[in-house]
């Protein structure tokens, strides 16, 4: 009994995974099956050709934009459920790290999506949650990039650095410590 009961949940398990497949497909959506990564929503994200993303990543709502040759690390999460979370071309994020926005428009005029730029370098274990990150910055591994924050491009993060909410980094600047404080030009650092 035990295993005509498995084998009936098996079967049920399948069916439901063809008929959302099928689903997808009549409403146009591109199903892409054979994804190794964990995507939760109507629709999957909308990956640039080349994106990389590592099998125990989880890519959360309809509203994921990864740009084109970027690199997702092990166990990172990207959740884009209401407001967007775009990542430009060539973007690498470190493994465990959380890029995410606000799941509400914010009252505090607080910035809901977040933004990154192109050839960004984002370290292990980072968090960014509705920011701003221009093209060309590196934040480093630990890292905490608060609601509202820029990181202008070019900028660097260094390691176990904590960018307040409503923060503006430089671009070409070095900045650490929590919370953040500006150490040094990037060319003399």
């Amino acid at each position: 009994m035990n295993n005509l009961v498995k084998a009936v949940g098996g079967v049920l398990v399948e069916s439901g995974q063809a008929l959302q497949r099928a689903g997808l497909r009549a409403a146009d959506h591109v199903v892409v099956p054979h994804q190794p990564f964990n995507w939760v929503g109507v629709a999957p994200p909308a990956l640039g050709p080349g994106v990389s993303v590592a099998p125990s990543a989880s890519l959360l709502g309809k509203e994921v934009m990864i740009g084109a040759r970027s690199e997702i690390g092990e166990n990172v999460v990207i959740h884009g459920e209401d407001q967007t979370v775009v990542l430009g071309i060539a973007v690498k994020v470190g493994s465990d790290s959380v890029i995410t926005s606000m799941t509400k428009r914010s009252l505090t005029g607080l910035p809901t999506s977040t933004e990154i730029g192109s050839d960004v370098v984002i370290g292990e274990r980072c968090v960014l949650e509705s920011c701003l990150v221009g093209s060309g910055a590196k934040i480093g591994d630990d890292c905490v990039v608060s609601a509202g924050s820029y990181v202008e491009g070019g900028a660097e993060l260094l390691p176990g650095t904590v960018v307040p909410s409503m923060s503006r980094i430089p671009s070409d600047q070095v900045w650490g410590g929590n919370p953040a404080a500006f150490v040094g030009d990037v060319e003399a650092h």
